[in-house]
């Protein structure tokens, strides 16, 4: 994310994130023309979704606002998209010797008071 480009454009993390959850979704849209019908159909269209974003480009599109005049800011205004994956394999060594590596991922917004660190007390 380019936090000079989203404070100009009055954006947040959670404006991105939020933007990035709901149009990467999988779907069940359902069916046109099925039963219960006042009158019998002739034709049934079954409605399908493309799913879960699976490229690059597909995440760039994602339009993170839009404004009264039409205008559009998307995911590639703001920020660089790359598929990385989750997980790594990763040796740790510390002063020669073996060491442990923690990985720690933010999963939602903080909570109130919690000053945006994600960390709590035990």
């Amino acid at each position: 994310m380019n936090p000079k480009r989203m404070t100009a454009l009055g954006l947040t993390p959670d404006d991105i994130v939020s933007a990035v959850r709901n149009q990467n979704v999988q779907a069940s849209l359902g069916t046109v023309g099925m039963e219960p019908l006042e009158h019998k159909q002739l034709v049934q269209f079954s409605l399908r979704s493309k799913g879960r974003l699976t490229d690059v480009r597909e995440f760039e599109e994602i339009i993170i606002r839009t404004n009264n005049q039409g205008g559009l800011v998307r995911l590639r205004d703001v920020a660089r998209a790359e598929l990385a994956a989750r997980a790594y394999d990763t040796e740790s060594i510390l002063n020669g010797n073996p060491a442990n590596t923690l990985a720690v991922y933010r999963t939602q917004a903080p909570m109130p008071g919690n000053h945006g660190s994600g960390s709590q007390r035990a």
